[in-house]
């Protein structure tokens, strides 16, 4: 069942699809992905949730690392997301994350902090392996389960699950 969170919590928006979590196209996996920071720096944990285009988990992960500023804690999410993707062979990816500094230096291909450079370079390394991909910027509301997980992570909490059929082989070309 997809969950949708329509409000927004005292912001004005006009795009639905921001605060609520919609699905992928069919034949396409979702990657929310999220990243925390208790102190910033300081503990720091991942988040990451793949559904399908039915709203059906296929797999999530809450991972601590070492201590971290929250950005880089951030970028670390989407890039531990997108090597777990590639590594099973997924071909067509929606990506969605909550911090804009993320998603606009994916699009973008700069960032406005020299720091996350080398973890850019990487992502958009593990980005070229797809067939087809796209980032989008959401608000918190349709973040939730990714947002949750890397909190629980900044307590040093380890967690991994992935459906067996989120084990995708394709023909090959």
């Amino acid at each position: 069942m997809v969950k949708k969170f329509p409000l927004m919590l005292g912001k004005k928006c006009n795009d639905r699809d921001s605060v609520a979590w919609m699905p992928p196209k069919p034949g396409w996996l979702k990657l929310n992905f999220n990243g925390a920071s208790k102190g910033n720096p300081g503990a720091s944990g991942i988040g990451c949730v793949v559904r399908d285009h039915n709203g059906l988990f296929k797999g999530k992960m809450a991972l601590s690392i070492a201590l971290d500023t929250n950005n880089i804690a951030e970028f670390k999410a989407l890039l531990l997301g997108l090597l777990e993707f590639s590594s099973r062979g997924i071909k067509h990816v929606v990506v969605e994350g909550d911090l804009a500094i993320a998603i606009n230096a994916v699009k973008t291909i700069r960032l406005p902090n020299w720091r996350l450079q080398a973890l850019l370079e990487r992502i958009l390394k593990e980005l070229s392996r797809f067939d087809d991909f796209s980032c989008k910027h959401v608000y918190r509301e349709a973040n939730l389960e990714a947002d949750a997980l890397s909190k629980i992570a900044t307590d040093g909490t380890n967690l991994s699950w992935w459906a067996d059929e989120f084990k995708v082989t394709y023909p090959s070309d």
